[in-house]
């Protein structure tokens, strides 16, 4: 009997598929299911026209986040010129914000000049995240001069996040010929902007990038000191040396010092122990033999023999943490077959076995992700006694529901002023949130995190469906280790 009534359910959905296909293109392009919808973007993909363009566009603001990143990928195809110039004034006079941002990043893609009139126009929209996407998207008209006049009237923009855009499209434009304005804005009043041009520096002047990383190591913020810290592995300058030994006189935040003493051993090889005065007699001592394009060997020693805290074998070298846990509805399964935990309560014990190991001198926030983030606190917290008590009733409550709402979690991380680093926990691929396809994710995290300089771990946490390199990825563009928790 059960069988005979999947195969009536089967034949059953295989004539809704086809009443499905049997209507217009316009009407598939509206209907309720969102798989029929994105089915109706793939025909257009599949033999594209100016008309099933026209009739796609509308669906970058679609509810549904496959939907609007499968529609933004497609329009990225397009290379008819003609179809471009179309598109980008449907684009500019579009009512929806997110016609308008995912737009922007279409227009930009192709680097075409017909494109060009509409990122003007976009850059002096009402919303922020089109201005920004504006901005961005400029970097792909490379030695185009009508792109850097454009770009003026980003860098006078009022908002930060706008003029650091701009400075670093500027400077993939013309790399040598943006050093003026990079140069201006390393006043800039906002340290994410001075960050950013600190970042471009490095490709159009590396002299002025030394002195300006220098500088910042020593009185900057603790933004800048990242950059520079950043930085002083592409620049491998004697000067960057003594400013990273140098820095370490001046580091209070945990992280600072824990970057500069691993560049220290990036550029050396040397497992030296973390300790200031090691490190300047060393550079007394053997300074001279340091080479810009290699290293000193010398055996390595057990850099983990310091007792350092770990979460799930990364050792936590900050004590300003948010921690991004995965409560989508796969974190109910099982760890294993033979393993009857599941995955939520596994993942619910190792974080509060951490906080209790770091204790109170640790600032740290928990945000559960599924269909929305959940978050523990507004801002970072003192993990005292009464704190970890009430975030240990706070995940407990989390028992796995919904979609995986990855970046919106990510993005609520990146916006705590006092964060300087994120621990992401997911079990799965992303299925919700403001974008779902992997590549914009972390294109968006890239774009807000090289003002933020938060660094980002990621914990492949078991399963099969985990995109293990995704997550790598993430880790490794944000500063961050990545590690597969199978166990």
């Amino acid at each position: 009997m059960r069988s005979s009534a999947f195969a009536v359910l089967v034949l059953l959905l295989a004539a809704s598929a086809g009443l499905a296909a049997d209507k217009p293109l316009a009407k598939r392009l509206q209907d309720s299911d969102p798989d029929v919808r994105s089915a109706a973007v793939k025909e257009v993909r599949g033999d594209p026209s100016l008309k099933g363009i026209r009739l796609i566009l509308p669906l970058l603001a679609d509810k549904d986040a496959y939907v609007r990143d499968y529609t933004w990928n497609t329009l990225c195809g397009v290379k008819n010129e003609e179809w471009i110039l179309w598109m980008a004034g449907a684009i500019r006079t579009d009512r929806r914000p997110q016609v308008r941002i995912s737009g922007a990043e279409v227009l930009g893609r192709r680097g075409k000049a017909a494109a060009l009139p509409a990122l003007e126009a976009l850059l002096g929209d009402r919303e922020l995240r089109v201005r920004v996407a504006a901005a961005a998207s400029l970097r792909n008209f490379k030695g185009s001069e009508q792109a850097k006049a454009i770009l003026v009237k980003g860098l006078a923009d009022p908002r930060p996040e706008v003029r650091a855009a701009a400075l670093e499209s500027w400077s993939r434009i013309d790399a040598k010929g943006a050093v003026p304005k990079l140069m201006a804005a390393l006043k800039d009043e906002d340290e994410g902007v001075r960050c950013a041009a600190l970042r471009s520096l490095r490709y159009g002047s590396k002299d002025l990038a030394v002195d300006a990383g220098t500088y910042a190591m020593l009185e900057g913020g603790w933004r800048m000191r990242a950059q520079a810290i950043e930085n002083s592995r592409w620049l491998r300058d004697r000067r960057v040396m003594e400013g990273l030994i140098q820095g370490l006189r001046k580091a209070t935040r945990a992280r600072i010092r824990e970057d500069l003493f691993q560049a220290l051993r990036d550029l050396t090889g040397l497992e030296i122990p973390a300790t200031v005065g090691d490190w300047e007699a060393w550079w007394k001592q053997n300074g001279d033999g340091w080479r810009e394009e290699g290293r000193i060997p010398r055996p390595s020693e057990d850099e983990h023999a310091s007792g350092v805290s770990r979460y799930y074998g990364i050792p936590i070298r900050s004590d300003r943490v948010v921690f991004l846990l995965d409560g989508s509805g796969s974190m109910r399964g099982k760890m294993a077959y033979n393993d009857d935990r599941t995955k939520m309560d596994v993942a619910r014990k190792e974080l509060l076995r951490v906080l209790d190991e770091l204790g109170e001198s640790i600032r740290f926030n928990v945000i559960v992700f599924h269909t929305k983030p959940d978050a523990f606190r507004p801002s970072l917290v003192a993990a005292d006694s009464r704190t970890r008590k009430k975030v240990e009733t706070f995940v407990r409550k989390k028992t796995g529901r919904g979609r995986t709402n990855l970046y919106d979690a990510i993005e609520l991380a990146l916006a705590d002023d006092d964060a300087d680093t994120i621990f992401v926990l997911s079990d799965g691929a992303p299925s919700e949130g403001r974008y779902q396809f992997r590549s914009r994710i972390r294109h968006h995290v890239r774009l807000i995190n090289r003002r933020r300089k938060i660094v980002v771990h990621t914990i492949a946490f078991g399963g099969k469906d985990v995109n293990r390199e995704f997550l790598e990825k993430l880790a490794r563009e944000n500063g961050g280790v990545h590690v597969v928790h199978r166990k």
